[in-house]
């Protein structure tokens, strides 16, 4: 997944890098054409994967992605990317606001928030606009044990 406008620059130079090399796979001469098929089905798939990430994140930038209406605790983390990238929060604009670092924010998104407290979860949920309230019930609600 591709976070941050930066990260998509680098990414479509690198896209670029990987169709140049599947170029000159496809028209290098070799006896050993077992190995070319196989590193030109390696480039295809790394192009395939990084054309995907760069779309998804212009979608979300965009606007054009929309965002689930609810999450599990397990999809929170990428919702929270999501969110923020679909928002136009900047990785440095969400730590200013949680008064922290911009790398403190990378470390949180780059692992999926392993680590990251409920609370600083829910925080980062409500500067990026997303309903929590499907995953995390407050003291005051009870499951129906009937």
């Amino acid at each position: 997944m591709i976070y941050t406008d930066d990260q998509f620059e680098i990414s479509s130079v690198e896209l670029q890098r990987l169709k140049a090399a599947l170029s000159e796979a496809r028209v290098r001469d070799t006896d050993q054409t077992w190995l070319k098929a196989i590193e030109v089905d390696a480039l295809k798939s790394q192009i395939t994967e990084m054309e995907g990430d760069l779309s998804d994140y212009q979608q979300l930038r965009h606007h054009q992605t929309p965002l689930p209406e609810s999450s599990t605790i397990d999809e929170l983390p990428r919702t929270l990317a999501k969110a923020r990238i679909r928002s136009g929060i900047s990785q440095d604009a969400l730590a200013k606001r949680l008064n922290t670092t911009t790398e403190q924010i990378q470390r949180f998104e780059e692992t999926n928030y392993m680590g990251v407290s409920l609370d600083t979860l829910l925080r980062i949920a409500r500067i990026v606009e997303i309903n929590t309230d499907s995953i995390v019930r407050t003291s005051g609600d009870h499951l129906d044990s009937t």
